[in-house]
């Protein structure tokens, strides 16, 4: 059995965080769409047993330098209850699909960024680098994060929440909600496809 490692987040922390994050951001009735985005990304790097504080997120150089050095790092599990691994990844699918349907309901912001600015508010330099690093350990789910930094898309929002809500069904399958969750989100992105069907 592979065993999660034991420098990462304690199941507590991890519990907090995630709390803190719905309490801050996911429950928040005027919260931006940015501010779901970072937030997702903060509770993706969770999800590897790091965590990262807002405060590290405001200091552009230790954002990157996270993200860098947890790029290759697997998912938690095994040790981890599994209410808690369920419950974390489903709160990353909820907030994933916050921020889709806010930057869907607002039509300028999906438009694509300029290609010498990210959301995440790195340099081109920092941006680039951390892409590399993320392919040189074929790191795809930071990869897609970094790209939607230049490039959002509320399709591939939707498409990213699908995915963490089977991920918490994996822990969970007895668990309809998270499955119901899922077909949501399909449903969704399939307007993007049919924008004239009701």
């Amino acid at each position: 059995t592979i065993r999660a490692n034991p420098m990462a987040l304690p199941a507590p922390k991890l519990k907090a965080f995630v709390a803190n994050i719905k309490e801050t951001v996911l429950d928040v009735e005027d919260v931006t769409w940015k501010q779901c985005f970072v937030a997702l990304m903060r509770l993706e790097v969770a999800l590897r047993g790091v965590l990262l504080t807002q405060e590290q997120v405001d200091d552009r150089e230790r954002l990157f330098s996270t993200l860098q050095s947890t790029a290759g790092k697997p998912l938690v599990s095994n040790d981890y209850p599994k209410p808690l691994l369920a419950g974390s990844s489903s709160m990353a699918g909820r907030m994933a699909e916050r921020a889709a349907s806010l930057l869907r309901k607002d039509n300028q912001e999906s438009q694509s960024q300029s290609s010498s600015h990210n959301l995440l508010g790195g340099s081109m330099k920092q941006l680039e680098t951390t892409k590399r690093r993320c392919k040189d350990v074929d790191e795809q789910r930071f990869l897609v994060f970094l790209e939607l930094s230049q490039h959002a898309s509320w399709p591939e929002l939707y498409g990213i929440a699908e995915g963490y809500y089977y991920r918490a069904a994996s822990f969970q399958p007895d668990t309809p909600v998270q499955w119901k969750r899922a077909w949501d989100a399909i449903v969704e992105q399939q307007q993007q496809q049919q924008p004239h069907q009701q």
